[in-house]
């Protein structure tokens, strides 16, 4: 049974999209991971020194803006590399007869 094979255009199209969702994916659970520290942090505090919520809540409230932040960056630093990634795959694409 002969196997099929998708031509190197779309496989290169693919590998970006596979790359670019691998950024995206890593980006929300870093921001999620992020805002959860905060949150148990804050708890953690509130309980060691009676403050209840207001730790929490000021850690909470400051994750999120700083989870933004933090996301953008990551993304354009890696966007970056998939983009590179992906020229340097068109390049040896091109090269192969």
């Amino acid at each position: 049974m002969p196997r099929f094979s998708f031509p190197e255009g779309a496989r290169l199209g693919m590998s970006a999209v596979g790359r670019a969702s691998g950024v995206g994916f890593s980006a929300g659970c870093l921001t999620v991971l992020l805002t959860l520290g905060a949150l148990f942090l804050g708890l953690w505090l509130d309980g060691q020194l009676g403050t209840k919520p207001m730790l929490t809540l000021a850690l909470v409230l400051t994750s999120i803006p700083l989870g933004l932040i933090f996301l953008v960056f990551y993304v354009l630093h890696f966007s970056r590399r998939v983009s590179q990634g992906i020229a340097a795959d068109q390049q040896q694409v091109d090269k192969e007869p």
